[in-house]
């Protein structure tokens, strides 16, 4: 079952929950002994003005951090170059 939760007994009560509402519970006695809970990233989708993206690639200075990711961005720009991993599909957001 996929739920969404703030907590890990949160997720683990509305798992439980979710699951005893289906037919084939019955003919597991109902009864668990552990829970297997997974934690999966909620997909954020933002949009970007090119405006705004290129000012930022031109932009000189910043923390070192800001300056390293800068010139991540604008390796990955050159022509000929191969960014680090390829998306299987092309997305116009920034997740």
């Amino acid at each position: 079952m996929q739920v969404t939760a703030s907590t890990l007994y949160e997720a683990v009560a509305l798992g439980i929950m979710a699951i005893r509402g289906h037919d084939w519970v019955g003919e597991t006695g109902g009864d668990f002994s552990t829970v297997k809970v997974s934690v999966i990233p909620i997909p954020i989708e933002r949009t970007v003005q090119i405006r705004k993206f290129t000012q930022w690639i031109e932009k000189t200075g910043g923390s070192p951090r800001e300056v390293l990711d800068r010139d991540r961005v604008r390796a990955t720009l050159k022509p000929g170059t191969q960014p680090e991993s390829k998306p299987d599909h092309i997305d116009r957001g920034m997740r």
